[in-house]
């Protein structure tokens, strides 16, 4: 019977983190509006399956952009990373 409480009470521990986390902003989310914030707190349970087709629609749309843009994207992400 105790391992079950000791069990119970682990779980309990892990969802109180979890919870806490969820409501505790990362440095990255910091930076983002109220509006952002709600929105990631809205998808924050998506799939990975999800975040693949989203990422990987965003990319095909991205490749569809002149190449001369693509090249100057490349440049300013060369010269960022310097």
């Amino acid at each position: 019977m105790s391992d079950a409480k000791a069990n119970r009470s682990s779980s309990e521990k892990k969802a109180k983190d979890r919870e806490s986390r969820k409501q505790t902003p990362t440095s990255s989310e910091k930076s983002l509006t109220s509006k952002e914030r709600d929105t990631v707190a809205e998808h924050g349970n998506l799939s990975p399956l999800t975040l693949y087709s989203i990422m990987l629609r965003e990319g095909e749309d991205e490749l569809q952009r002149p190449k001369i843009s693509l090249w100057w994207s490349g440049v300013a992400a060369g010269v960022g990373i310097s």
